[in-house]
């Protein structure tokens, strides 16, 4: 799904467009073409309400192998060894 979902967002905005969509916005501001997208659909739906999405869901970057950009757990290194 993330794979798809990502992909998908780099269908809707090209480069240019996501450099100065992104402007629109402060914190938080989205990093990657699927941030803005998420971005824009909670603004159609909570115009104006944002100040209550504080951050994004990122792993902790002070836990070992956790200093990433991007929120999908699949980037870190002990993906899958979780609960064994």
């Amino acid at each position: 799904m993330v794979d798809i979902l990502k992909a998908y967002a780099g269908t809707v905005y090209t480069d240019s467009e996501f450099e100065k969509k992104k402007e629109r916005y402060q914190a938080p501001k989205p990093f990657t073409k699927e941030s803005l997208l998420y971005r824009e659909i909670f603004e159609k739906y909570y115009p104006g309400q944002s100040g209550m999405v504080t951050d994004f869901w990122m792993p902790n970057r002070k836990w070992e192998g956790c200093d990433v950009d991007d929120p999908s757990a699949r980037v870190l290194k002990n993906y899958g060894k979780s609960g064994i």
